[in-house]
């Protein structure tokens, strides 16, 4: 570990309030967290007695720090809503979990693991709590406060757009050098570098925990690109077409070799330019469905997944096996959770499977077995909640008010951002706070009966004054 690790996580403390100094409140959260998660180390500070102290940890306490500093009117304006209660429920249930489990330790392994020994404490419940909320809870809460018009959602996709390009060059870098960056400034590689190496060549990690991770940023930049400039929002720059930066962010994005983030860009360019066509945003709400139906199908129904490996077997037969191992790995740890249904296992690897010498034999990828496991059927509902409502709310607002369909490009777009981060929980646990904080103001614009007064916006007919007419 070198002395950029702790210079740039405790240095975000000072360094992410100043930026509320310089930009405006909205664009100083979005930005806050967004420069965090790109730039700021997979380090983790662990002391006694206090909770954890990450990545996620700093973006969040530096956010909340400078709006209370600098527009804590905001705030306090606050007033919770009915549609907050998944995610309260998805900050509490740790508690609740923690409570509910004593000092067991996984089946076949009494005596191996230091945590199995050592009963589970109320304070354990406060701190599982507390961390749990600075990683999700806050981010929603500033996405509900700064991001709930059409307005607002177009500067989220502007935001996203910028950091992909600022990412690209550091992408490039690494599908050529292999992903050494974050070795190079912090002294370690964040995860295994094999799982680096895919379709022949690299796939770049820069400062983030996975590829799979920077794929999916990626490719959320890219939708987001094009839903600017086809919408007309955004097509030149200084006289300058963003074409030149759109197509080179595009062709990024295919290199980051993620055959689930290909499918992704796919699936998005496709929805948003059916939505152009037909006005129906709501045929998004389609993917929606997704989520919920795997999760009946792999739990109740138990469904196996052949199918769904044979197809992808035609595709590549690497991708089957991975496919096919995470399949294995999910009926161990959905079966493991079930024993303890309501609140599940709580954490400290208890919802791990081991063999019986004491061996971890159960990998944890997708978001949604890690919250069974953790959190139980609790959990898991107060998750699928909080991550498809707010985005389906919005979309059935957007497709009542059609008429507004021109300047609700960007929702559209942040909506369907948010429907594929659910999406993504599926494989992947990967949090990433920007797109919770998109989640947040959809919440609130979905909620909302009448658009607030704002200024007019253009549309993809209707040029800013003093703008260059669509070609």
């Amino acid at each position: 570990m070198t002395p950029f690790v702790p210079l740039t996580m405790f240095g975000w403390l000072v360094v992410g309030p100043l930026l509320f100094w310089v930009l405006r409140a909205r664009w100083a959260v979005i930005a806050a967290y967004a420069l965090a998660w790109m730039f700021l180390p997979m380090a983790e500070y662990d002391w006694s007695g206090l909770p954890r102290f990450n990545k996620t940890a700093a973006a969040s306490y530096a956010a909340l720090l400078g709006v209370m500093l600098f527009d804590h009117r905001t705030l306090l304006s606050y007033k919770p809503r009915l549609i907050d209660l998944p995610m309260l429920a998805w900050c509490l249930v740790p508690f609740a979990s923690v409570l509910a489990n004593g000092p067991l330790s996984p089946p076949g392994a009494p005596d191996v693991q230091l945590w199995a020994q050592t009963p589970l404490r109320v304070y354990d419940a406060f701190s599982t709590t507390w961390e749990q909320t600075l990683a999700w809870g806050v981010p929603y809460l500033l996405g509900r406060l700064y991001f709930t018009t059409r307005e607002s959602h177009r500067d989220a996709c502007v935001v996203l757009f910028i950091a992909g390009l600022l990412y690209a060059p550091l992408c490039v870098y690494e599908m050529r050098m292999s992903p050494q960056l974050h070795n190079m400034f912090y002294g370690e590689h964040p995860h295994d570098f094999m799982q680096s190496i895919r379709f022949g060549g690299y796939r770049p990690t820069v400062f983030m925990e996975h590829g799979l991770m920077v794929a999916f940023w990626m490719t959320t930049a890219t939708l987001a690109g094009w839903q600017l400039w086809a919408s007309g929002w955004l097509r030149r720059v200084r006289g300058v077409s963003i074409l030149w930066a759109l197509i080179p962010l595009t062709l990024t994005a295919i290199g980051c070799r993620s055959f689930g983030a290909w499918l992704q860009l796919l699936l998005g360019l496709a929805l948003l330019w059916v939505v152009r066509r037909t006005r129906a945003p709501v045929l998004i709400l389609a993917l929606a469905f997704v989520p919920p139906t795997y999760i009946t199908a792999r739990t109740v129904l138990e469904w196996n997944g052949g199918h769904a490996y044979e197809l992808v077997s035609i595709v590549s037969e690497e991708r089957a096996q991975s496919l096919a191992f995470r399949l294995v790995n999910e009926d161990r740890l959905v079966d493991h959770a079930l024993e303890r249904p309501v609140f599940g296992w709580a954490g400290w690897k208890r919802n791990r499977v081991y063999d019986e010498q004491g061996r971890d034999i159960s990998v944890t990828d997708g978001q949604w077995v890690l919250a069974l496991g953790m959190y139980g059927i609790a959990g898991l509902v107060a998750l699928l909640g909080w991550l498809l409502i707010p985005a389906s709310l919005a979309l059935m607002r957007l497709q009542r008010e059609r008429t507004r369909l021109a300047e609700s490009a960007c929702t559209t777009a942040a909506a369907l951002i948010a429907i594929m981060f659910a999406l993504d929980a599926i494989p992947n646990a990967m949090l990433n706070p920007v797109f919770v904080i998109i989640i947040g103001g959809l919440a609130t614009f979905g909620t909302t009966r009448h658009a607030r007064q704002m200024p007019a916006m253009p549309g993809p007919t209707q040029p800013r004054p003093g703008a260059e007419a669509r070609p």
